[in-house]
């Protein structure tokens, strides 16, 4: 499981708990804190992440991201954010743009998407164009928002899911968040937390989930929100 930094005293808290992916979210704060935090002590962390947009600069900008984080460039995952509002073809666009800038120097590339359905729609354009696919896709899915036909697209593309927003809406219900992650880790879905899931969360992010018996699954898959 990974944590969302959202301050640099995020950081010390992620990584004093074990977590072992941490995103920066392209804070150049929060990507000198990591890499303070990561030189001083030994750490887990297998894993690190941080936005780029594009510009003719983003060469470079990866390069100062990782100098920041502490690791060679080829060791971060790093990825596009659709914009609040823009179109398909712009985002497809801007992913296109830096893969084919910086894909030799970052060791994964990836897209974060708002909905379910950009994230599709743009699956579906860079496959129609016959454009690189990005290696991982970030989106908000839980329980109550599944979205199995969108999981099933990216397994056929090779395109590895990551959730953020990993748990159900309070309306949902009461939930146990240990369980709801070892939900979305049999389903293939690395979970992204952050402290916007919930006070005392990461602690359990950090943890190894017990696998759900048959009993847990059903109960889970019952929050599924049919429209």
């Amino acid at each position: 499981m990974g944590w969302r930094c959202s301050s640099d005293k995020d950081v010390f808290s992620a990584i004093s708990a074990g977590v072992s992916f941490v995103d920066a979210c392209g804070s150049v704060s929060i990507e000198s804190a990591i890499g303070t935090a990561t030189a001083s002590s030994s750490t887990g962390i297998v894993l690190l992440a941080t936005r780029v947009a594009y510009t003719a600069s983003v060469a470079d900008d990866v390069e100062a991201a990782a100098l920041r984080l502490g690791r060679p460039s080829k060791e971060l995952l790093v990825y596009v954010v659709a914009t609040e509002g823009g179109s398909v073809d712009d985002l497809a666009a801007e992913w296109v743009a830096v893969s084919e800038t910086v894909s030799l120097q970052v060791g994964a590339l990836g897209v974060s998407c708002t909905s379910a359905e950009m994230a599709s729609a743009l699956l579906r354009k860079l496959q129609a164009d016959r454009s690189p696919m990005p290696g991982v896709l970030l989106l908000p899915t839980n329980p109550t928002t599944p979205h199995r036909a969108l999981l099933g697209l990216c397994r056929r593309l090779s395109v590895l899911p990551v959730a953020f927003s990993p748990l159900p809406p309070a309306s949902a219900g009461p939930a146990d968040p240990a369980r709801m992650l070892a939900w979305s880790v049999a389903r293939g879905v690395p979970a992204l937390c952050s402290t916007a899931d919930g006070e005392g969360l990461l602690p359990v992010a950090a943890s190894t989930h017990a696998p759900l018996d048959a009993e847990e699954r059903a109960a889970i898959n019952a929050l599924e929100v049919h429209s």
